[in-house]
């Protein structure tokens, strides 16, 4: 049975069973980013290889998310254009 999906972003919506190993794996994740620790994503999924390209997918497309909005605050943005002022967002390097 496929996953109902969410229309406005055409992206799978998690089943709540199926899928609660992932939501445990990124809730822990995003608690150890939020208290200030530096968390290798590639060393992290290696302790969850049950869940390996699902889960090393989410956390980084978490990471571009936290590096944007970090960026939006710190007023590191073109707001005419929409563009980052800066060369990099987290593991991703801007280019023009």
């Amino acid at each position: 049975m496929n996953s109902p999906t969410n229309h406005s972003l055409g992206v799978p919506i998690p089943e709540q069973d199926g899928d609660a190993p992932l939501v445990k794996a990124v809730e822990r994740y995003v608690a150890r980013i939020e208290t200030g620790e530096q968390v290798d994503i590639d060393l992290y999924v290696k302790d969850y290889p049950d869940l390996g390209d699902e889960l090393h997918d989410c956390l980084q497309a978490y990471a571009l998310v936290a590096a944007v909005a970090h960026s939006v605050a710190d007023g590191n943005v073109d707001h005419s254009s929409g563009t980052s002022t800066t060369e990099a967002i987290g593991n991703f390097r801007i280019i023009p």
